[in-house]
């Protein structure tokens, strides 16, 4: 967050991801005092007003229960059973007729007598259907429908594949062979390329799991172990390596296409490298037909050999290898997941340079190889070349001309019917706006992608239809139009673009793009809005995919403030920290500089420090008021509610247009601190000043809630809600007060629902694990805690939690003498202490 004025102060009253108050989830079953706003919908794209609201985005998508309402029930003799295709560890394949379509399907369904010994089996074949689903490429197999027959057994109908694996087509095969099939390996590479650019990662490539059709299909299989964003965390208990087999738990995949981070069970770490690792042994496979370091069968061997011996070359077992598939190889098997390829795309960009007889960026050329292979690769077109220029050199002036201006009316030709293609959807659009609209059509258009549609699109832009702006802002998104970021970001500066549902659109069109060049547009079209606005809310992540680019050496000090500030929004603390530094040692009369660097530390848990900084700003600019409301902020976190009121005093003497923000931090300090009636004026007054503002209001409920009036705090939260339904935060207050009522099935129905709207909401699944345990709904409590375990697996408090509400309630001391002893691993230094007192009483226990 800039705090530069004349823009008002960020109202942003989250603690950072490790904070020392964490603690009071354990002493007290509802934690108080911490303000947080989870990302909403843009007008047009709200949720349903029910509960049932399907999830939007990928994440969300793949949050599963058990009970998950989401599933449909398997229609009675719509699958008529023709014939197993095969079996696994915990599904079934069988070929099937659809009555309905009245084709032949495959349905892979998961063993009921495993779904119920196995919870996380269930949640992992649930994945593995989602995670394919989503990835819509013509290299990933198609889900046709996912739902849970009468016995409780789930499955999910898919295309059937007609064809062999890569391994089967290589068996046997020599070398010319095996390299026929370099195009389907790089068929593959492109699949695997596409899910990396949806933040998919396979874990667990392999021959087995690439299938290759009659027909030039080349397809992907076997998503189960698939990690999606944070999806870090193992699913089961660890297994004894089998050769060609997948290992679950701790180490996850198969061990003879392990990188060596997954090989020693770094599942943090295990990202878009691990799996061009992966395909650098395949590729290794297809120029010498073994594998670089072994089989698999005897498991230490090969983990020994891979940690601590370097990959051959493909060349010292095949000769005849050619030297730049070689050298990907090599770059590809890397032991350093940094020196490797980045993602698979970079793969296939080498692939591709190397068939079509380009440049490899992966192998050193010396100029007698570069003439070479140019040659080589040409030899055939040179022979006929020279023939065909010396028989048509005395035609050619007067042909060629005619010939050029032919092929420039068929191009033309060409060109105007895809160009008519995009007016029909863009005119289809227009008329049609039923649900999914905004998904549809651009799905549609993406197929076109050419530099003619995406100009076209650019054009539309400015179309006076705010929708069909929203349209080609979404599609260029999807198409990853670098040839669109200036254009974009034009429609982003101030006045331009006056639709917000627009502007959100165009800026996660530009994160999804990546370009470096767009983030100083997107942090200003945000700073102007607010980032608790509701443009700045939904486009929080899209921001953070943008990689901010370091100034110049010569930068001056404003440069690095605006560079740290890029750093710290995007979570990298220290790095931002660093930045604040340089600019503080170019200048360090800048109040800002301090400012922010000392928030940046706040969000570090570096209390002391922070308010060192705070104090260096406001020496050089006493009234500033950024570092006013943060100190005030973290002196309330740690305790000193006096400290926290006399900055506050001095904002509303300094700052009078900031009343409603003054009066909103004000109303929860003295709540805290235990002066209702102060608490109540307060909020009365903030409310006051901003009627009709979500957060307003629902801070005055907070106040409300802190001073034990709980009817008031309900009714305030009622009309936040009515003012913005989508906000979870709210939902998630307004569970506790149903709570505190009582009400039980209120506080489940509104955690529910905020679980929908954003599932990554700080504390909820906390809260929703003790409102289930008091339901007495036991095992899916026990579920909620363990998934907070396993996809945040660095969050000490998912573990206090556990600890203390599921076992210690179940009197299981050495498990919560366990789980606390690893939250005191993963703690901040004030944690810690807490932590350890109460594993050191789970221990007597």
């Amino acid at each position: 967050m800039d705090t530069a004025p004349p823009h008002p102060p960020s109202s942003d009253d989250r603690p950072p991801p490790t904070r020392p108050n964490r603690p009071r989830a354990l002493r007290s079953p509802w934690p108080t005092g911490e303000d947080y706003t989870g990302p909403t919908l843009a007008p047009g794209d709200e949720p349903a007003t029910h509960p049932e609201a399907p999830p939007s985005d990928l994440l969300a998508a793949l949050r599963h229960r058990r009970d998950d309402p989401d599933l449909t029930a398997e229609h009675p003799g719509r699958y008529q059973p023709r014939g197993a295709l095969g079996e696994g560890g915990i599904g079934v394949v069988d070929r099937v007729y659809d009555r309905h379509l009245r084709r032949e399907v495959a349905v892979k369904r998961l063993r009921p007598a495993l779904a119920r010994r196995h919870g996380p089996l269930e949640a992992r074949f649930l994945d593995e259907a989602r995670v394919t689903g989503l990835l819509e490429h013509p290299g990933i197999v198609p889900v046709y429908e996912l739902g849970r027959r009468p016995d409780g057994a789930l499955y999910y109908a898919m295309k059937q594949i007609r064809g062999e694996t890569l391994r089967a087509a290589t068996r046997g095969a020599d070398l010319a062979g095996r390299l026929r099939l370099l195009p389907r390996f790089v068929a593959a590479c492109q699949a695997v390329a596409y899910a990396h650019s949806r933040g998919v990662i396979h874990r667990d490539l392999k021959p087995d799991n690439v299938m290759i059709g009659a027909f030039g299909e080349t397809l992907v299989l076997d998503w189960g172990l698939a990690k999606v964003a944070v999806d870090d965390a193992p699913r089961a208990a660890s297994s004894p390596a089998v050769p060609g087999r997948t290992m679950d738990g701790q180490v996850l995949g198969t061990p003879a296409y392990m990188p060596p981070e997954q090989l020693e069970g770094r599942i943090a770490e295990i990202d878009a490298p691990a799996d061009v690792w992966a395909l650098g042994v395949m590729l290794f496979e297809l120029c010498t037909g073994r594998a670089p370091f072994g089989d698999g069968r005897d498991f230490a061997r090969l983990a020994r050999r891979v940690l601590t011996a370097p990959a051959p070359s493909p060349i010292d077992l095949e000769p005849r290898c050619p030297r730049e598939l070689a050298a990907i190889v090599r770059r590809a098997l890397r032991r350093d997941p940094a020196d490797r390829y980045p993602h698979a795309g970079a793969l296939v960009a080498d692939l591709l340079a190397y068939e079509a007889g380009g440049r490899v960026a992966a192998h050193r050329y010396s100029p007698r190889e570069r003439l070479a292979r140019w040659i080589h690769r040409h030899r055939v077109a040179l022979v006929v070349a020279a023939a065909v220029i010396i028989a048509a050199l005395a035609t050619w002036i007067g042909r060629g001309a005619r010939e050029a201006d032919r092929a420039a009316l068929d191009e033309a030709g060409r060109q105007a019917v895809v160009l008519a293609e995009v007016d029909r959807s863009i005119d289809a659009a227009r008329e049609t706006r039923t649900a999914g609209w905004l998904d549809l059509y651009p799905s549609r258009l993406v197929g076109l992608k050419e530099r003619v549609v995406e100009d076209r699109l650019i054009a539309h832009l400015a179309d006076p239809d705010p929708g069909i702006r929203r349209l080609a802002a979404r599609t260029l998104g999807l198409m990853s139009s670098r040839h669109a970021v200036d254009a974009l970001t034009t429609r982003l500066a101030d006045g331009v673009e006056p639709d917000e549902a627009v502007v959100i659109e165009i800026i996660r069109a530009l994160g999804i793009i990546g370009d470096p060049r767009a983030e100083p547009a997107v942090y200003a079209a945000r700073k102007r809005y607010g980032n608790q606005s509701h443009v700045g809310q939904n486009t929080m992540l899209a921001y953070r995919m943008l990689p901010p680019a370091a100034p110049p050496p010569d930068a001056d000090a404003d440069a690095w403030v605006d560079h740290g500030r890029a750093l710290v929004e995007k979570g990298h603390y220290l790095a931002g920290v660093t930045a604040y530094d340089r600019a503080i040692a170019l200048d360090d009369r800048l109040a800002r500089a301090h400012s922010n660097r000392a928030l940046a530390l706040r969000r570090l848990g570096r209390y002391a420090d922070a308010l060192d900084g705070f104090a260096r700003a406001l020496a050089i600019e006493p009234d500033y008021a950024p570092a006013l409301v943060t100190r005030a902020l973290t002196l309330r976190d740690r305790g000193d509610f006096t400290a926290a009121l006399a900055d506050l005093d001095r904002m509303t003497i300094a700052h009078p247009e900031y009343t409603a923000l003054t009066h909103r931090a004000r109303a929860v300090v003295h709540a805290m601190a235990g002066h209702p009636d102060a608490a109540r004026a307060d909020a009365a007054t903030a409310t006051r000043a901003q009627p009709d503002d979500r957060q307003a209001t629902a801070a005055e409920g907070r106040a409300l809630q802190l001073i034990g009036a709980i009817e008031p705090a309900l009714a305030a939260f009622n009309r936040a809600i009515e003012l913005d339904p989508g906000d979870a935060l709210t939902y998630q207050q307004r569970a506790r007060l149903h709570l505190a009522l009582g009400d039980l099935r209120a506080a489940k129905a509104d955690l529910d629902y905020a679980l929908r709207l954003d599932p990554a909401l700080e504390t909820l699944a906390v809260d929703r694990t003790r409102v289930l345990w008091a339901l007495d709904q036991r095992d899916a409590a026990r579920a909620v805690a363990d998934a907070a375990v396993e996809t945040e697996p660095g969050e000490g408090h998912h573990r206090a939690n556990r600890a203390a509400f599921i076992h210690a309630t179940a009197d299981d001391w050495p498990a919560a003498a366990a789980d606390l002893a690893a939250a005191v691993e993963r703690a901040t230094p004030a944690d810690r202490v807490m932590y350890a007192l109460l594993a050191a009483v789970a221990r007597r226990r």
